[in-house]
């Protein structure tokens, strides 16, 4: 892992603002390990660069998701078949199997993909961690890439109280990675870039989304799929709270 505090002066930072899904809040199975798990079902197995290659693009396929012709009609199955599809495309190049080759396999998966009962959670040191930050001063905030509010889903969870704001990217016009977001955010907020550690699981929308925006971003790595990166990374929230003490 690469130290944190060596990215930013401790110091300065007064603003601590979290992204929610795969950050705050979790969903099992991950989309990228229900795919691994269903292809070595039909024995076709993963290397660890494979891995990792296909849990980057589980966050590259999203970069796209605030332009007006991304995504399907949700409601329509068809139009989610062949969204999940194009999806799974991907797997092609990062598998090194000819394209088409198991199209008859991902018209499977791609099903599976839109019926896949996902349970949310929280991890263990999550509350822990916001309590800590909290009282240690800092203003905590959540902005996420969602299109409708997430009150309701912080409320789920209990999490109310540590944040001082907490907005979806739908309601405020502008979707990650466009670094007005996060101007729009700030703006709310009543904070500045300077002064504020963004923390998400995407590095495209999240790590060089609020890089761009001037915040200091730290990726919430669990699979450790960025390691390599250059944005510094943390694979549990409490590594956080030990580097900013």
């Amino acid at each position: 892992m690469i130290e944190i505090m060596n990215k930013f002066h401790r110091e300065k930072i007064k603003n601590i603002i979290f992204d929610l899904d795969g950050t705050l809040i979790h969903a099992n199975p991950h989309r990228a390990n229900f795919i691994q798990a269903f292809l070595e079902k039909n024995q076709i197995r993963m290397t660890a660069s494979q891995i990792k290659a296909a849990g980057r693009w589980s966050s590259e396929f999203w970069i796209n998701e605030g332009s007006s012709d991304f995504g399907p009609d949700w409601n329509d199955l068809e139009d989610l078949l062949m969204f999940w599809r194009s999806y799974l495309d991907q797997y092609y190049k990062i598998l090194g199997i000819t394209e088409g080759k198991l199209d008859k396999l991902f018209r499977e998966l791609a099903e599976l993909l839109i019926n896949m009962n996902r349970k949310e959670f929280i991890m263990k040191d999550t509350k822990e961690v916001l309590r800590s930050l909290k009282m240690e001063g800092y203003r905590l905030g959540v902005l996420s890439n969602r299109d409708l509010s997430i009150q309701s889903a912080i409320d789920r969870f209990s999490m109310t109280d540590f944040f001082d704001c907490a907005y979806s990217a739908g309601e405020l016009g502008s979707y990650k990675p466009n670094k007005i977001v996060f101007e729009k955010y700030l703006e709310k907020f009543e904070g500045i870039p300077e002064e504020t550690v963004y923390i998400g699981d995407n590095y495209w929308l999240d790590g060089l989304g609020a890089k761009n925006a001037g915040l200091s971003p730290v990726l919430f790595d669990v699979y450790d799929w960025y390691e390599d990166s250059k944005i510094p990374t943390i694979s549990r929230l409490s590594e956080l709270n030990n580097h900013l003490n």
